[in-house]
């Protein structure tokens, strides 16, 4: 299986928060939109897009197809342009509104979840393996549930260890229905066995959004919208969190960041290590602005230090809440999407670049347009290429209206 390979060490957690604002430009990279999405091939795509070995884009809408409860579709390049092919329609029994982002393992098989439909209505996990047909094999991993300490609604896709457990979250469920994080198990006859890993309380953290990442190790990182300890948020303003393996079985939960709106707040997406075990992410609320902010936590031998490299701001040039995940490039570079914000508040795609003492500038990489040819209102995370261009999808906007897949050239 596609393996995610994370460098981070463990250490203890400290804090501190250094902001810094710096002026923003504009670059003009070349957009071609790959695809408009017209109804029946799905439309509100909601997930990145990933690449196989052959070059074909995947990934979901989560909506529409003859069903209306979502796709995934297949995009294949050619001298001609790119053609799409849905893989699978979704009809709520199998899962409804998927919503995170696919992981491809060697075989070529794909993996996701669902926000709703299945047994009971509060969502899945899904395998779809190539079939000699035009659709593929679909296969229930998971059924969540509202009983039994399950967790209810995943928002977010599935990574897998080395050998082939895979790990989400879901945003309710749990005891204290604040949402958990699981692990699905390949069984010995067949089928996948889940195992709760943790349980969110509020006081640790509520409603995780984006999902985790592994390390080398099998540590946990992620983040969580709401919850933690500051006052400042009605309820709380989110967490970045650790799980960590232990004896029999078990796992060591532990809060790295408690966000507390001047420092960020609703931290949401999938968190980015660099090879030095930095991690970075963003809170689509918070900050100088309280429009997000993008973030550093840098381990120290005391703990945790963080930066704030961007504080997003509503002034008509900038983008704001950041969505997605974020790219990071040799350069220690930064690349990231909003939703909303820019020149023509549709969103943006952004760069962040480091430079002396720390200090990050950033450059609109591209401004998104509700006309009719732009998409607008992305809602997920970059892919990159080989060449160094972008690749993503806007829910909204294209030849149709209901959102593109669009590539950057740079």
């Amino acid at each position: 299986m596609q393996r995610t390979v994370l460098f981070m060490r463990h250490i203890a957690v400290a804090l501190a928060v250094f902001f810094a604002v710096f002026a923003t430009t504009t670059s003009n990279a070349q957009e071609i939109i790959l695809h408009s999405f017209s109804g029946n091939d799905g439309w509100n795509p909601s997930s990145s897009v990933i690449f196989d070995s052959a070059g074909n884009l995947y990934g979901a809408t989560s909506v529409g197809g003859v069903n209306g409860a979502g796709t995934i579709y297949k995009l294949t390049p050619g001298s001609s342009g790119w053609s799409v092919s849905v893989l699978y329609t979704f009809n709520g029994v199998g899962g409804d509104l998927p919503s995170g982002n696919l992981s491809l393992d060697a075989q070529g098989n794909l993996y996701g979840t669902t926000s709703q439909g299945g047994a009971a209505s509060v969502g899945t996990a899904f395998q779809l393996s190539p079939s000699s047909g035009s659709e593929w094999t679909f296969t229930g991993m998971h059924d969540f549930s509202n009983h039994g300490g399950d967790g209810t609604y995943p928002h977010s896709g599935l990574v897998f260890d080395a050998i082939g457990n895979a790990y989400g979250t879901t945003l309710g469920g749990g005891a204290s229905k604040q949402g958990i994080i699981f692990e699905l198990s390949p069984a010995s006859g067949g089928g996948w066995n889940e195992t709760l890993i943790h349980s969110f309380d509020g006081t640790d953290g509520s409603q995780p959004d984006a999902g985790v990442v592994m390390d080398r190790a099998g540590n946990l990182y992620g983040s969580t919208q709401f919850g933690g300890t500051s006052s400042n948020c009605f309820t709380g303003c989110g967490v970045v969190f650790e799980l960590s393996p232990a004896a029999g079985g078990t796992w060591t939960y532990k809060v790295l960041l408690d966000f507390n709106s001047n420092n960020g707040a609703a931290g949401s997406g999938l968190l980015t290590i660099d090879p030095n075990g930095n991690l970075y992410g963003f809170t689509s609320a918070g900050g100088l602005y309280n429009w997000g902010i993008v973030y550093k936590l840098t381990h120290t031998t005391s703990g945790w230090r963080e930066s704030i490299l961007h504080n997003f701001n509503s002034n008509g040039v900038d983008g704001n809440n950041p969505v997605g995940a974020l790219l990071i490039d040799k350069a220690g570079n930064l690349y990231g999407v909003t939703s909303n914000g820019g020149k023509y508040n549709a969103g943006t795609v952004y760069e962040l670049s480091p430079g002396a003492n720390g200090h990050y500038r950033e450059t609109i990489v591209h401004n998104f347009n509700s006309n009719t040819t732009d998409g607008w209102d992305p809602n997920a995370g970059l892919t990159v290429d080989g060449a160094g261009n972008f690749y993503g999808t806007t829910m909204s906007g294209g030849a149709n209206g209901d959102g593109t897949v669009f590539e950057l050239k740079r």
